[in-house]
């Protein structure tokens, strides 16, 4: 391959989606003999320092000031990136794993000193600024033409991205390492390791706790639980008010008893193959990733409707998406928490597509072919 330095910017370091997409590139391509950078914002350290001894690793911390804290903050990063760049003059590739307003604004940085300069858009909120009033999206839509090109991972996105005249959009689809999520043959062991029930059939939710992620729905849609039935809800705590309002429900339901939280924890290949179901939802379209983890580890998954649910879900062969007011849905759903066999029938299929549609391999030659192009 030939050397390049690739400068990899996830500015948002409490994001965890956006650290594990940035680390699973950066530690692949340096694997294959890239140099690779790795740029922080927002924290003082994360799980990227140190994740290889030839990637250097900067953390941006937040900074106080009279601004709001949403000007700020990229305002802060724009200047230290501006001045990383303007020292190290091997970077050859800035690569933003993220375009949310207002980072999108870090990409005029490299665009100014002429550097190459990628972006991935993981939302449909991140290509439309739907949610921002005008002068805001007036700069995040001029911000995002500095990103030449726009990385979108769905064909929805990429049709976003057209109706909102950009013109210059890669598509590559989400890569998954599945051998790292590979099922194994007794759940129990890994169960009694991680402190969790044998015997139960366990149903796992991984997603931030907040209303974005409906967590309070997903109870709702899984009562009753009991003994021979247990739901996880695994993720960091980012609405302590929701929070609340989610352990009022389920004590009201009495369903203490079966209902955990655990927090967002290192090794979440390791829960996934304990469980027995993965649902979200809420907060589809952020994390593609989770999902098809969990079908890597074997798992169908149920979801509520998006724009790619159903892609997701292969076409509601690797578990089922909760269409409203659909008898068919509802059936499927009740049989993956009940029926073992049903249950099974699905995850036969889940391993094989995401191996077969979204192999970590074919994301890698995918970005390293458009990076030889820049």
């Amino acid at each position: 391959m030939d050397k390049l330095h690739i400068l990899f910017v996830c500015p948002d370091g409490n994001n965890f989606n956006l650290i594990k997409q940035t680390g699973t590139l950066a530690l692949a391509f340096a694997a294959a003999e890239i140099q690779v950078s790795i740029m922080v914002g927002q924290v003082n350290t994360s799980p990227l320092n140190n994740i290889h001894p030839n990637i250097n690793t900067i953390h941006i911390n937040k900074k106080n000031g009279w601004f709001p804290n949403i000007v700020q903050q990229p305002l802060h990063m724009r200047r230290r990136l501006k001045k990383y760049l303007s020292k190290d003059h091997t970077v050859d590739i800035v690569h933003f794993t993220c375009c949310k307003w207002p980072y999108s604004l870090l990409a005029k940085v490299p665009e100014k000193l002429q550097i190459p300069t990628i972006s991935n858009a993981n939302s449909e909120q991140d290509i439309t600024g739907d949610a921002l009033n005008f002068w805001q999206k007036s700069l995040h839509k001029k911000a995002l033409l500095a990103s030449k090109p726009l990385i979108v991972s769905s064909n929805n996105l990429l049709e976003t991205a057209r109706k909102q005249n950009l013109s210059d959009v890669a598509y590559i689809p989400y890569g998954i390492q599945t051998e790292q999520f590979k099922p194994v043959l007794s759940k129990r062991p890994i169960r009694r390791e991680l402190g969790l029930p044998e015997k139960a059939t366990l149903i796992c939710c991984m997603a931030e706790i907040n209303p974005d992620n409906a967590q309070l729905e997903t109870l709702e849609k899984c009562l009753p639980l009991s003994e021979g039935k247990h739901l996880f809800f695994i993720g960091k705590v980012t609405d302590k008010q929701y929070i609340r309002q989610l352990k009022k429900s389920i004590t009201q339901h009495r369903m203490t008893d079966f209902v955990h939280f655990i927090d967002a924890v290192d090794n979440p290949e390791e829960y996934l193959k304990a469980s027995d179901v993965f649902i979200l939802l809420g907060g589809i379209e952020e994390r593609h990733t989770t999902i098809l983890e969990a079908q890597s580890a074997g798992l169908p998954v149920i979801l509520a409707p998006s724009a790619n649910a159903l892609m997701l879900s292969n076409g509601n062969r690797c578990g089922v998406v909760l269409y409203p007011n659909n008898p068919l849905a509802k059936q499927a759903f009740d049989k993956l928490l009940d029926d073992p066999s049903y249950r099974q029938g699905r995850s036969i299929n889940t391993r094989a597509y995401v191996r077969k549609e979204f192999s970590l391999g074919k994301m890698l030659q995918a970005y390293h072919k458009l990076y030889k192009s820049l």
